[in-house]
């Protein structure tokens, strides 16, 4: 705020650096932030809106996005749509016994809504060219077994948020009475209460060790034996995956306690947890007085003073799930081969530095350092946009037409089970690792451990990401720090446990892999005695550590480049490294975001990252005493 005293670089270098943009720009009406990448995703949705209202682009891409987008802005529409989702909702209201359960929980309708066991498509951990069918637990409307056993200010809020949809939903499409949606609301808890205490906790999910526990192969009959109350074959032929896809148990306590819970004495909680989900999950898409009541409670979970423009939601939404066909044609007007070649480039740059750096890390032994190396070599690069022949067939999918009897609802369905269906398709053929699968116009960068690559997306390189008036160093502060962060996620305490075809393998020697371990120990420790909260809670050093590491790997690869670099300007490259993460958020969506999130406070990948690092020492004469001091290890 105004009243706080500006610090000197040697106290608070992330505040000394953005002390006037935090201090003097303000969160907009309908925003949740400031900061970079806010400007980014702005410049992004103008940019698609552009795009989406372009009616001299003719593609079949186009026009599945004009049709949506115009869909969720028709009001009359919408309202059409009501008997559609009252069907939808009546239909588990509906069932009365465990034998009707189990016939929904089997069908196609009960397997591309709400369900009470994620199954979905990965990649066999053993064999990266294959795919491989998922069992995943029970989806938690708060997120985590952790707010289960003590809510936090977060929890509380995403209940309530949760709870008035649901309610609204169940009484102004279901015909319930408030006291009857109550009821069910309450059922839904104590469903999910009991299913969640054999989950995992956000903390065990986090842990080295998580992937290996979460690894339990299996064949289709095993699984139905380990919960024979359950139908899982019927679940299985109804998602529609090849059947000789060998099929992984993510967590077995929990599927045991599902098969306890799975009976007609729970079928109401059951059944409760079903109807809320979807009744609450229809509301955004509903009639406009729902639409209205899903901004107003939106307003209250985030603290938001007020809504942003129906067409940003729009944007919005249409971005979001016509992904590629929003990508082709954001591609087509936005980027260039050019700029794919320039990011290969910055990427090919960083892996050569990697490697020197793997060549010199004493700690490691010759034949861990090799395989390294040997997996830093095989990364697959994906810069900017899928090549030509790499985009997905989207060809099937197809949305009923207002003047045939269309809504918004019904469409966002067919959408929905269309993407469903060309995963089933995709489940019998090999995994081309060339394929994204991912969107690309917005703000984003990634590896892929399964598959070994390195993505780095069309819609960060605008802003002070990337753009061609910048600077080598501000360029090096910016995309080419995100660049090293992913390449150093290969080695993080998850990225290290996958070997150079994206299989999980232990490729470390036993004495390098203590070492290592010992390494992110005091990395944990050290995030664990943070206190970044009002209730003066700390932050979770094991959920955090993934990414504490790349960020710092990221940090030493682009400062072994600049020693190569004749008058490297440091100050301007840590200056540029700074000015990204200057970001302010409402205090709410800080919370309810960061409680969880793998990434650590912004300020702290500044202030924590730097002052590891003799360069930024040396620069700034940093002493004992000052607030960026690190005494030498």
């Amino acid at each position: 705020t105004e009243d706080t005293p500006r610090p000197g670089v040697r106290d608070d270098f992330y505040l000394a650096v953005n002390y006037d943009y935090l201090n003097k720009t303000k969160i907009k009406p309908g925003h949740e932030v400031i900061g970079t990448e806010d400007e980014i995703s702005d410049l992004l949705i103008d940019r698609i809106s552009g795009l989406m209202t372009d009616s001299e682009d003719t593609s079949p891409e186009a026009d599945r996005v004009r049709t949506l987008y115009q869909m969720y802005l028709d009001w009359e529409g919408r309202e059409k749509g009501r008997d559609y989702i009252s069907s939808k909702i009546k239909t588990i209201l509906n069932i009365s016994s465990l034998e009707d359960l189990s016939a929904y929980l089997g069908s196609w309708e009960g397997r591309t809504g709400t369900n009470i066991l994620e199954i979905y498509l990965d990649t066999d951990i053993d064999d990266p060219g294959r795919h491989m069918t998922d069992i995943g637990p029970t989806s938690l409307t708060l997120g985590t077994r952790d707010e289960y056993e003590s809510i936090t200010d977060s929890g509380k809020r995403n209940k309530k948020h949760s709870d008035s949809a649901a309610k609204y939903m169940l009484i102004q499409y279901a015909g319930c009475s408030e006291e009857a949606a109550q009821e069910l609301i309450e059922n839904r808890y104590a469903f999910e209460k009991a299913v969640s205490e054999s989950m995992m906790n956000s903390t065990e999910l986090a842990a080295g060790d998580s992937i290996r526990k979460r690894t339990n192969i299996m064949t289709a009959e095993e699984l139905a034996a380990a919960a024979p109350a359950l139908p899982i074959k019927e679940m299985l032929s109804a998602v529609g995956f090849d059947p000789s896809l060998r099929i992984n148990l993510e967590q077995p306590a929990w599927l045991t306690k599902l098969n306890e819970l799975y009976t007609e004495e729970n079928l109401e909680q059951i059944r409760a947890y079903l109807v809320c989900e979807t009744a609450a999950g229809y509301i955004g898409k509903a009639d406009e007085a729902a639409y209205r009541e899903a901004k107003r409670l939106e307003r209250e979970f985030s603290g938001l003073s007020a809504s942003r423009e129906d067409e940003y939601y729009a944007t919005n939404m249409v971005a979001r799930v016509l992904w590629q066909d929003v990508d082709k044609m954001y591609v087509a007007k936005y980027c260039s081969p050019q700029m794919k070649e320039d990011i290969r480039t910055l990427m090919e740059e960083a892996i050569s530095t990697y490697r020197e750096m793997l060549t010199e890390e004493t700690w490691l032994s010759p034949e861990t350092r090799e395989k390294a190396i040997s997996k830093l070599d095989h990364l697959t690069l994906l810069p900017v946009y899928p090549d030509d022949d790499k985009w997905l067939d989207w060809s099937q999918i197809s949305i009923t037409p207002a003047a045939e009897g269309g809504n918004y609802a019904l469409a966002m369905d067919e959408i929905s089970e269309a993407q469903w269906k060309i995963c089933q398709q995709m489940s019998f053929e090999p995994i081309d690792k060339q394929v994204w699968n991912m969107r690309t116009s917005e703000m984003n960068a990634a590896y892929m451990p399964t598959t070994n690559s390195i993505l780095v997306f069309a819609g960060m390189l605008n802003g002070k990401y990337y753009n061609e008036s910048m600077s080598r160093e501000e360029k090096m502060g910016a995309i080419g720090t995100v660049i090293g962060h992913e390449i150093s996620h290969a080695f993080d305490p998850t990225g290290s446990q996958f070997d150079e075809t994206g299989a999980v393998h232990s490729w470390w020697t036993d004495d390098d892999r203590a070492a290592f371990d010992k390494r992110a120990s005091k990395l944990i420790a050290a995030y664990d005695d943070i206190h970044p909260w009002k209730d003066g809670s700390a932050c979770n050093g094991t959920i955090l550590q993934g990414e504490v590491a790349a960020d710092m790997g990221g940090m030493a690869c682009m400062l072994r480049i600049a020693k190569t670099i004749d008058g490297f300007d440091y100050d301007k490259f840590f200056r540029a490294y700074a000015e990204l993460d200057a970001v302010g958020y409402l205090e709410n969506v800080m919370e309810n975001i960061y409680k969880y999130d793998p990434h650590p406070p912004y300020y702290l990948r500044v202030n924590m990252t730097l002052p590891q690092f003799d360069e930024f020492q040396r620069l700034y004469d940093i002493q004992p005493g000052d607030g960026m001091y690190v005494a030498p290890a």
